[in-house]
């Protein structure tokens, strides 16, 4: 068995310096931001992600890609969202196995604003919609439900985090999984974002938790692009091993005629 950590996350795209053109993206941490793209708008995050790790006595290679994410808003506070990992290969000692992953459908929803204490507060749920290959299907419907929190705190940083729960559908029936993650981001000098996360999900009874550490820079690419790239590596639940990845994300307005 080998741990999915997938890369979609809160960063430092919320920082001033990197957000000058209005964008904010779900990737290239663990973490789902607490904003949505808003009313008329369209936004594709995309993304490769390389690694290498150990479970069992086994050590596995992957390449998974392009992590597509599509959001489009329907108002202020709501997005609708189509995701999935794309195509992952995983090579073993005399084994290479390669798929399709599912993708899924979901909703991202934007409860409420931060205030002087409180945090910014979004809740993201997705459920199955289309089964990939043999090799990665799921067994049946796994919901999954995302709380995420975001709070700018003094010095430029920005505190974020996730609690996910998820259905999951195994040999012994359905069990229920969680994750959790923390992130920190803060703006590097010109328009560079950078940020540290450390994230843990749930592998299976068997392992338990598996934990990581990750960090990266987001940098604008004019007013509605952006390219990030990331690294990181387990420190718990499987030989800490590496995991390394790039991306890039474009926006585009639908109704050009609405204020965003």
């Amino acid at each position: 068995m080998v741990i999915g950590w997938a890369g979609r996350a809160l960063a430092a795209e919320r920082l001033p310096a990197a957000g000058e053109g209005g964008m904010v993206t779900d990737r290239p941490g663990f973490s789902e931001s607490a904003a949505v793209v808003g009313a008329g708008m369209l936004q594709w995050e995309s993304g490769f992600q390389f690694g290498r790790l150990g479970l069992d006595g086994e050590r596995t290679t992957s390449t998974v890609g392009p992590y597509p994410l599509l959001r489009l808003g329907v108002s202020r506070r709501v997005e609708l969202r189509f995701s999935g990992d794309g195509y992952r290969t995983e090579r073993r000692v005399g084994e290479a196995v390669r798929g399709l992953t599912d993708f899924v459908v979901g909703g991202k929803v934007k409860v409420w604003e931060q205030g002087r204490w409180r945090p910014d507060f979004a809740v993201v749920g997705n459920v199955g919609a289309v089964r990939g290959s043999r090799n990665y299907a799921r067994a049946g419907w796994e919901p999954e439900v995302k709380l995420s929190v975001e709070k700018d705190v003094p010095w430029g940083v920005v505190l974020g985090g996730n609690f996910n729960l998820a259905s999951l559908v195994g040999e012994g029936g359905r069990t229920l999984e969680r994750a959790h993650s923390l992130t920190v981001g803060h703006a590097l000098g010109g328009t560079w974002s950078g940020f540290v996360e450390t994230y843990s999900q749930r592998i299976d009874r068997a392992h338990g938790y598996a934990t990581a550490v990750d960090g990266g820079v987001t940098h604008p690419v004019g007013r509605h692009a952006q390219v990030d790239a990331y690294v990181g590596r387990t420190v718990r639940g499987a030989r800490a091993e590496w995991f390394m990845g790039v991306g890039f994300s474009v926006q585009q307005s639908l109704l050009p005629w609405l204020p965003h």
